[in-house]
């Protein structure tokens, strides 16, 4: 089963064969600051250089499987996720090469090329990058280093085999590596997909470098890199708390994503809590926390509930009224 979920991702036609060269990007401050240097064609031309040397590299296709056989599905989620981001660097690339044309009048400046220059210059994210991007809110600068940091993610996964942790918010749509992993679940223990529900547990670890190979679970995933708005985790209670004055989001620890089977809604609820009390929180990709549903029938930005154990004297509603989301990725 490991050969042939290789080979899933071997044969992906729309997947380019390139090499990584992510050592040498630039900073995000220093990116930053150098998008507003120079008015004069020859600084118009550095700017857009600059944009391009930045860019990660597409990512090749041979992909190392060495967490367990039943990768098939996690496997197809890989390679469906690499042939959108590399949709994303062949758009910057082709983009940025005909700018630089364009700024050196061999080619006519197109209104789409003069906009997507503009945006260099106001450190926003081109019109025409973000029809094929993932939704950000994040500036220019940011959005590159956020970019590179889901290429650097994909393409570790795609060498070293599945990761201890994923990174929730490095996936393009996320609701497919979800159902990824409970397609694994259903095909590993010969189950039922549709009886299947996630069931949250949130760990001590905070990040990849906390988890131990002895400490990973046998089944489920663990997913990082999520944060949560207008509240803050208690690592020590284990439980939703207030934030802190001045305090607008906290870094959620590692939450491991265990699928159960025949789960009713007060069985999701009553996990791990003695109160009884778990709140369903949302979980968005963006701070707009609101979207309009795709083609597939989810939305476009909003995820999936996930549970979160409560204090006593504070039930659900208490976090429903504040307005409480888990989010993918801030502003900033």
């Amino acid at each position: 089963m490991a050969e042939e979920a290789t080979k899933q991702v071997s044969d992906s036609e729309s997947t380019p064969q390139l090499t990584r060269s992510m050592s040498s990007t630039a900073s995000h401050t220093d990116l930053r600051n150098r998008l507003y240097a120079g008015g004069s064609n020859a600084g118009k031309n550095s700017r857009a250089n600059l944009v391009n040397r930045s860019r990660p590299n597409n990512m090749g296709s041979t992909m190392s499987n060495k967490r367990g056989e039943h990768m098939d599905s996690l496997s197809t989620v890989l390679s469906q996720e690499m042939d959108r981001y590399n949709q994303i660097l062949v758009v910057m690339s082709s983009s940025l090469e005909e700018l630089q044309r364009a700024i050196r009048g061999e080619v006519l400046m197109s209104d789409e090329l003069d906009n997507m220059y503009v945006g260099f210059t106001n450190n926003t994210v081109p019109d025409n990058w973000g029809l094929v991007a993932y939704p950000s809110l994040k500036p220019l600068a940011s959005w590159v280093e956020n970019l590179i940091g889901r290429v650097n993610f994909m393409q570790i996964w795609l060498e070293n085999g599945q990761p201890k942790v994923f990174e929730l918010p490095y996936f393009y749509f996320p609701q497919g590596f979800t159902t990824g992993c409970l397609q694994n679940h259903a095909r590993k223990y010969q189950l039922p997909i549709d009886e299947l529900q996630f069931k949250y547990k949130v760990r001590m670890e905070e990040g990849l470098a906390d988890v131990s190979e002895e400490n990973m679970p046998a089944d489920g995933v663990l997913v990082g890199g999520l944060f949560l708005d207008g509240a803050r985790w208690d690592r020590e209670l284990q439980c939703l708390q207030e934030s802190h004055k001045g305090q607008l989001y906290d870094n959620m620890p590692v939450i491991h994503f265990v699928p159960h089977i025949d789960l009713s809604k007060k069985a999701i609820w009553e996990y791990d809590n003695s109160d009884g009390a778990v709140y369903p929180c949302p979980t968005y990709k963006t701070s707009t926390r609101s979207g309009a549903l795709s083609t597939t029938g989810m939305s476009t930005n909003y995820i999936a509930p996930i549970d979160l154990p409560t204090p006593a004297g504070k039930p659900p509603s208490f976090w429903i009224c504040q307005g409480i989301a888990m989010l993918c990725a801030l502003n900033d």
